[in-house]
């Protein structure tokens, strides 16, 4: 039984370690690359006129806004922006990101986000965060104005459901292979080789204590600590450490010669 519990212990973790989400690395402000080299491109999400593309959406908070991904646009006072909010009266505008500022990420859904902050005059950060969720049928965009998140909480948010949103399916080069550095490619994996040696670790450690209580357990009839495989050999760690330090500090003050420790 102890077994069983450990290795589903096991399962477990190397389940959850491994599920790890994709990152959508930038190429340049339009543009964003998943893990297997397809391209997320929202050129087709902005207007390269210095308008908005959506232009004065009513949001649920009583303001409007107008967004535009991958170039940017002026309105009011907002220049240079990716986002604009505007008063119910149309009188104030205020910037809720700036079109040079862009960031993708994705979240546990792989759903990438496009992120852009502008800076309020009181030193706080306006955050625009727009979801774009695949729809490979939706060849013209629909986009869903959620504003600020919470009462001055300088967070607005937005989903686009579109078919560019959808990885490889506007770019031009699906499977760009990109080159970094010395002509490396750059795509990262979902897991790193340290996330590997992470998984092998746990498992080794897990295998070798659950299996050794067992061995001790059935075949020796232990009980207790007298089930923890190699006792004698781990409990011995603590002072063997000590004493090398020890050997070692009296060493470098010269008060011991090598001939007083025992060789192995």
């Amino acid at each position: 039984m102890l077994y069983r519990c450990l290795l589903l212990a096991v399962v477990t973790i190397v389940m959850h370690v491994s599920d790890v989400q994709a990152q959508c690395t930038m190429i340049d402000t339009c543009s964003c690359f998943m893990p297997d080299g397809n391209i997320v491109d929202i050129s087709t999400l902005g207007d390269n006129s210095g308008f908005a593309k959506f232009f004065a959406l009513p949001g649920p908070d009583g303001f409007y806004y107008s967004l535009n991904l991958c170039f940017p646009f002026n309105e009011g006072s907002c220049s240079g922006a990716a986002g604009c909010q505007t008063s119910a009266d149309f009188l104030n505008t205020f910037q809720i990101g700036d079109a040079s500022s862009v960031m993708f990420t994705t979240d546990p859904t792989n759903n990438v986000h496009v992120l852009y902050t502008s800076p309020t005059d009181d030193g706080r950060i306006r955050t625009t965060d727009v979801t774009l969720q695949c729809d490979p049928n939706s060849i013209s965009p629909n986009i869903q104005v959620f504003g600020e998140q919470g009462f001055n909480s300088l967070l607005y948010t937005f989903t686009i459901i579109s078919n560019c949103a959808c990885p490889g399916a506007c770019s031009n080069n699906p499977n760009p292979n990109p080159i970094g550095p010395g002509g490396q490619v750059t795509v990262e994996a979902g897991i790193s080789a340290g996330t590997v040696l992470c998984i092998i670790a746990i498992v080794g450690i897990v295998v070798y204590v659950g299996a050794g209580m067992a061995y001790m357990r059935v075949k020796k009839q232990a009980t207790g600590t007298g089930m923890v495989p190699h006792k004698d050999f781990w409990t011995a760690i603590p002072g063997l450490i000590k004493e090398g330090c020890v050997f070692t500090y009296q060493k470098i003050r010269g008060k011991i010669s090598g001939k007083e420790y025992a060789a192995i």
